[in-house]
């Protein structure tokens, strides 16, 4: 059995709890085990929130590199030829 751990009142308009109840009955469950459910399944639907550059480099130091030594090498070659393609462009638009 689950320990409770918090709990909260809400105030719910007729429609959401009529369709709490509805799903309690659909599912033979409690009506706080339908939001817990309804809630993970949320969750589990949401896209995963873009990282910070910060949270990236926290991440890795802790974390192997999900590639090799020679890919990683090839990537920071390609992104240091386009910053340095960006910087021709920027350089030649103010001449």
């Amino acid at each position: 059995m689950e320990t409770l751990s918090s709990c909260s009142t809400y105030t719910l308009d007729p429609e959401t709890a009529s369709l709490i109840e509805q799903l309690s009955a659909a599912w033979h469950v409690s009506q706080t085990e339908v939001i817990h459910r309804s809630i993970r399944i949320a969750l589990a639907n949401e896209p995963a929130p873009a990282l910070t550059p910060k949270a990236v480099l926290e991440y890795y130091r802790t974390h192997s590199v999900p590639r090799d030594w020679e890919e990683t090498a090839c990537i920071v070659d390609a992104l240091r030829l386009q910053r340095h393609e960006d910087d021709r462009q920027r350089t030649s638009r103010h001449e």
